[in-house]
């Protein structure tokens, strides 16, 4: 252990091993810099493309669940749930009237810890409900391992057209919230994707680090070669006093 340390402490004494040190800190810094950087672009996108779809797939499921909605009618709800659950993500789904009613519920698996949470699901699914209303926009939030996606169910899209006689203009009818849609996404896969992205953002910079530490080492040692030659020509002279001729490769040497 001594006897490395002192290597390593002579060494660095080398001009040759303080540039050698400082391409290979530099390119450590560029190549995890890249690393980090392609690890937290590619998990932002796959998120992003992650709450896009849960964002679709409820508003898909709450345009056909309407008409289940309106009726209360489990049977016409069957149809839409079934063809959500194909969804591979798909955990769960829950159908509420616009009084939080629940009218119909779907689960593939139970989560770990669902029974616990139940009073606070329900204050959080009022408090959903009632940001719907106000609102009649999406919502979701994260839960440990998945996604909960809110949609509302309308009884009708918001349209307007001019009426085709000069004095009267036909004003579309105002779609009314009927219902809301509560649908849960597992990330497994997504975190799947997101280690494979982690251990590819590692791999791939370390195989490059290597080519790149051969370069500066041969970089290296062209630059300190005929520096090299200059200072052993001067030991020569300094110690036995004979003028050896030493060649010159440029000019700053």
């Amino acid at each position: 252990m001594m006897d490395l340390w002192n290597f390593i402490k002579y060494n660095r004494q080398s001009f040759s091993t303080k540039i050698f040190y400082f391409f290979t800190v530099s390119i450590l810094i560029i190549y995890f810099s890249f690393a980090a950087f392609f690890i937290y672009y590619h998990g932002r996108i796959m998120r992003n493309n992650f709450i896009n779809e849960g964002i679709l797939l409820a508003r898909n499921l709450a345009y056909s669940l309407r008409l289940g909605v309106f009726t209360e009618n489990a049977d016409l709800m069957n149809g839409p749930l079934e063809g959500f659950m194909q969804y591979n993500d798909a955990i769960g789904a829950r159908i509420y009237a616009d009084d939080g009613r629940e009218l119909k519920s779907v689960v593939r698996h139970r989560r770990k810890g669902a029974e616990g949470a139940a009073e606070t699901s329900a204050e959080d699914r009022s408090r959903v409900i009632d940001s719907l209303r106000k609102g009649n926009k999406e919502f979701y939030s994260r839960h440990g391992s998945y996604f909960e996606f809110w949609a509302p169910v309308s009884s009708g899209e918001r349209y307007a057209e001019e009426s085709f006689f000069a004095d009267n203009n036909m004003s579309g009818t105002e779609s009314r919230i009927i219902g809301f849609v509560q649908i849960e996404l597992t990330t497994e896969a997504r975190d799947r994707g997101l280690k494979d992205v982690f251990s590819k953002g590692i791999i791939i910079p370390v195989i490059l680090f290597l080519p790149g530490w051969l370069i500066a080492y041969f970089i290296v040692r062209g630059i300190t070669k005929p520096l090299n030659r200059l200072t052993n020509g001067v030991k020569i002279m300094g110690t036995t006093g004979k003028f050896q001729e030493v060649s010159v490769d440029a000019r700053d040497e």
